[in-house]
């Protein structure tokens, strides 16, 4: 399953990288989900990539555990973006590749792409990551604002 979500925030692609690149900004993306550990996890040229980072176990509000991420990056673009090539309980497969473009006006396009196989119930799961990713991207413009 392939899904596309692409959002033109004002704020400039250093603020959204700063942001983007932490798991702390992530779990503020993701909220009222969470994932655990991985505090001072930092995306940059010294990342590793191909090898586990972090098993983490996703639940609602930290308190409902709802799955287990293996959090694994391809590839990490600094100040433009990552490839993540993970897996977990519930996805067998589960690519995502968050890209961050300068925008003429000074803004960014943030633009997720994923590519996923659930291991169960695929027509709920393709529903439940489509509702979380829009979420996301009303965060991502409420907190740094849409771009006209």
């Amino acid at each position: 399953m392939q899904l596309v979500f692409s959002s033109t925030l004002a704020a400039p692609i250093d603020t959204l990288w700063a942001h983007a690149s932490t798991l702390a900004g992530i779990n503020r993306e993701l909220s009222p989900l969470f994932m655990s550990g991985g505090a001072g996890l930092r995306l940059d040229e010294h990342t590793p990539v191909g090898v586990p980072l972090l098993r983490s176990i996703v639940s609602v509000r930290g308190v409902l555990p709802i799955d287990v991420h293996t959090l694994v990056l391809a590839e990490v673009w600094p100040g433009r973006g990552f490839r993540e090539s993970s897996h977990s309980l519930l996805q067998r497969r589960w690519k995502h590749c968050r890209v961050l473009e300068a925008t003429p006006q000074g803004g960014t396009r943030l633009t997720d792409t994923l590519d996923f196989e659930p291991r169960i119930l695929a027509g709920l799961a393709r529903t439940v990551v489509r509702h979380v990713f829009e979420r996301r991207h009303r965060w991502l413009a409420r907190r740094f604002g849409a771009a006209s």
